[in-house]
């Protein structure tokens, strides 16, 4: 009777053992199943967070290379400003340097060149006319301030022009004289590196006087052709290492043509001339 009670009580225990183990493989198979059906959702949200992951610090790759490409630019252009603004005092310290330098007295020699007519009224007995381009001779002197940007300056100076030509008579000669004083508005253009040789033009007024002369003993009471007045300068110019400017221009002088107030008629054309001055 005992051993009928063991072996329904071992009996049950073995099936007790048996659902136990069933239910632990139920719930293995069911949680494999699941981890099966989420291993592709948790990929999935892997590689989503590994793109964004990614994304981001491409993002932020970008945004610094931006940034520091801004900066370079940035620098580059307050360089270039530094640049411009050194190169911009150099050349100021160098055109105050050649305005110092080309500011100064000055000597020159002039060689020019005027058409004159002349002839006698009715009333005098003179033997012939005068139809002459006698060459004129000249001197200057004087002083030229050039102003800070070593390109325009202002002069003043003193000249003397004369010549000689044929007289009325066969043997007597005549004269042609001009003296003014001047002052000029000088613009330079250098064509160098170093603002050393220039090109220019010049223009000014002056105060001055001219006058045909000749020896006429035998006529009293009448005065030849001169006269005071305005003088006009133009011209170009070439300078060479500071010192040495070399000028091509025109003269005006107060007495063109006269009236029957002077001895004889008198005619001329302005005075053109070739001149060389030189710095001191």
């Amino acid at each position: 009777m005992c051993s009928k009670k063991i072996r329904n009580l071992i009996l049950c225990f073995g099936f007790m053992l048996g659902l136990h183990a069933e239910e632990n493989t139920t719930e293995g198979n069911m949680t494999e199943e699941n981890i099966s059906k989420d291993a592709p959702i948790l990929l999935e949200e892997k590689r989503a967070q590994t793109l964004e992951f990614k994304e981001e610090k491409e993002a932020k790759k970008n945004i610094d290379e931006k940034s520091l490409l801004e900066e370079i630019h940035k620098k580059k252009r307050q360089l270039y400003m530094l640049k411009g603004e050194l190169h911009e005092k150099n050349e100021s310290l160098l055109f105050q340097r050649m305005a110092k330098n080309k500011s100064g007295f000055f000597i020159g020699v002039i060689l020019g060149d005027i058409g004159v007519s002349a002839h006698s009224y009715e009333k005098f007995e003179l033997l012939s006319n005068i139809q002459a381009s006698p060459l004129l001779y000249g001197l200057r002197s004087g002083y030229q301030k050039y102003f800070a940007n070593g390109i325009s300056a202002l002069r003043f100076y003193g000249e003397y022009l004369g010549g000689a030509m044929k007289g009325f008579k066969s043997d007597s000669l005549a004269s042609y004289q001009t003296a003014s004083l001047n002052i000029d508005l000088l613009m330079d253009k250098p064509i160098d590196k170093e603002k050393r040789f220039a090109l220019g033009i010049f223009g000014g007024v002056g105060v001055g006087w001219n006058g045909m002369y000749q020896n006429l003993k035998e006529v009293k009471g009448y005065s030849q052709p001169n006269a005071f007045g305005l003088v006009l300068n133009l011209g170009v110019s070439m300078t060479l290492n500071l010192k040495h400017r070399f000028e091509l221009a025109l003269k005006m002088p107060p007495l063109k043509e006269t009236s029957q107030t002077f001895l004889y008629y008198f005619k001329s054309t302005n005075i053109y001339y070739i001149s060389y001055n030189y710095l001191l």
